[in-house]
């Protein structure tokens, strides 16, 4: 879950990066252009969540796999049996004695935890990469909600606002709104 938030956050910052190289360039153009590519940039970063799944990952922060170099083995000693890995079967009913010392509570000792491998490393869970994803989505939803019904507000302004034309422009004039703004 670590590298799939790292992985966003280096990867937003890129494209942060790009966009303010963008506007830098276009910094005498039209504000409609880089009001378009800002807009842009931010659905950009806003989907980014959803799309991180299909990119391939960043080769920087793969984890790197430590190389082992084992020591020649001289050729008078034998080489050791190879172990295999000891299954535990309980009974049904209670639990024999457990960590935490009550009968039935908890886990045996020595037996599988599903979370762990057999190398002592965290199992990766597939269910945290799918809650972070819903509590994007449930920020987003949130987020696209409030931009609506601001919307919809402006827009109701906007019906009872006075239309004057000022310098070829039309300008809008309400009582209700004493500094300028646009949209």
């Amino acid at each position: 879950m670590l590298l799939f938030f790292t992985e966003l956050f280096v990867r937003g910052t890129l494209l942060c990066l790009l966009i303010a190289l963008a506007l830098f360039l276009l910094r005498r153009a039209a504000a409609t252009y880089r009001h378009l590519l800002c807009t842009l940039a931010l659905g950009g970063l806003l989907t980014l969540p959803l799309v991180q799944e299909l990119l391939p990952p960043l080769p920087l922060l793969e984890a790197a796999t430590p190389v082992v170099i084992a020591a020649p083995v001289p050729a008078t000693q034998p080489f050791p049996e190879p172990t295999r890995p000891v299954s535990r079967t309980y009974p049904p009913g209670p639990l024999p004695s457990t960590k935490e010392g009550g009968e039935g509570k908890g886990e045996p000792e020595g037996a599988f935890n599903p979370q762990w491998d057999r190398e002592g490393g965290a199992v990766r869970n597939e269910r945290s990469r799918v809650g972070s994803g819903g509590f994007w989505a449930l920020g987003a939803a949130i987020l696209l909600l409030r931009l609506a019904v601001a919307l919809v507000r402006l827009r109701g302004l906007a019906k009872r606002s006075q239309r004057t034309i000022l310098l070829g422009t039309e300008v809008l004039v309400s009582e209700r709104v004493t500094t300028p703004l646009t949209w």
